[in-house]
This record gives C-alpha cells, sequence and structure tokens, in this order.
C-alpha cells in the first residue's frame, strides 16, 4: 500500500513530533539495508568516493581478464560458459554499483569498460562463429549492448559524447562478428 492511498494514516504520520517522526524514520531504515546503503551513499559519499569503488569495479574486470589470459594460455578446457559465468559475475558487480549510487555516467563507462574487456585479447576466439558451445555467451553478449544502449541513450548529450567512441568500438565488433544477426534481429545501431 502507498502512503498517499492512506491518507488518515498520512496525516497521522505527519501529526507526530520531530523526535517520533525521527525513531520512525531509524527504525524503518534498518529495516531495509538496500535502501540505508543508498541513502549512505547520497548523504556521506562524495566524488571521490565515487571514483574508487569505480576503479574497484575496473580492478576486478582486470583481474578476471588476466585470470581468463591466463587460463586459456594453460587450461584448454577454458569453455564460453566458464567464460560468460566471469562476465556474470562482474555484471552484478557494475548492477549492484547502478542500483546503490544511481550514477549513470559512471554506470555506463563501466559497463563499457567490461564490454570492452570481452572483446579485447584472446576471448575474441568465442566470437568467431556460432558454435553450440558459446550460444549462450553470445546472447548474453548482445543482451549486454542492448542494455548498455538502453542506459546511454538516457544520459545528456555531453555524456554519450564522452562515450560514443568506445561504443563505436564494441558495436563495429559485434557487427564483424557472430552475434551480427541477432544485432540486426534487435535493430541495434551499427554506429553511434
Amino acid at each position: 500500500m502507498q502512503i498517499n492511498q492512506d491518507l488518515a494514516l498520512k496525516r497521522a504520520i505527519l501529526s507526530l513530533s520531530k523526535e517520533e517522526k525521527d525513531q520512525l524514520l531509524l527504525n524503518l531504515l534498518s529495516k531495509d539495508q538496500l535502501l540505508l546503503t543508498q541513502l549512505g551513499n547520497e548523504l556521506l559519499e562524495n566524488e571521490a568516493d565515487l571514483c574508487q569503488k569505480v576503479n574497484q569495479i575496473k580492478e576486478a574486470i582486470r583481474e578476471m581478464n588476466s585470470h581468463v589470459k591466463q587460463c586459456l594460455a594453460y587450461d584448454h578446457f577454458y569453455t564460453p560458459s566458464r567464460f560468460m559465468m566471469d562476465i556474470r559475475a562482474l555484471s552484478g558487480l557494475i548492477n549492484e554499483h547502478a542500483l546503490l549510487t544511481k550514477h549513470k555516467v559512471s554506470e555506463v563507462d563501466l559497463r563499457l569498460f567490461l564490454l570492452e574487456s570481452v572483446i579485447a585479447g584472446e576471448t575474441k576466439v568465442f566470437f568467431v562463429c556460432r558454435t553450440k558451445n558459446n550460444e549462450k555467451l553470445l546472447r548474453y553478449f548482445v543482451g549486454r549492448i542492448k542494455s548498455l544502449l538502453g542506459i546511454y541513450f538516457k544520459l545528456n548529450k555531453d555524456a554519450q559524447l564522452e562515450f560514443a567512441k568506445r561504443l563505436d568500438v564494441i558495436l563495429k565488433f559485434a557487427y564483424q562478428s557472430a552475434v551480427r544477426s541477432d544485432m540486426t534481429n534487435f535493430n541495434l545501431p551499427k554506429h553511434i
């Protein structure tokens, strides 16, 4: 039930003393960890804290790249499925960051950074042709691009300009890889 739907309850809450409202607010916040974390981010953290969080996630992506490179060099059983699991774990970190900070520019930056890491280096081999083994990975990759574009187009024009070249590289790669047909099916742009 929304508070606006029960006007009597809304009036009763508004008529509480300041101390009672404060106590009620603190009790409610203690029951919702997500809301508490979001409020903490909004009230207590600054731009430097945001940059530190972004850099921590980028470092986790770099570590994944190093791990993948090592696995591909020494483990002949590193599969597209394992690679997708690694990407999904990092995407989860980015989702959590976006949910807690609600900072769209850093979200787009991190999502681009993750996709750039996917198409760089040895993992390109997973995108050369479509096979039974890499089908889920290819669909997941296109889904990440589609999701990124949805967020990108909601940014202001200046922020879009900042990311346009990086996004063009990813789109160009996608249209030259095994996901070309998926990109076309979803009517995703070939360039920004």
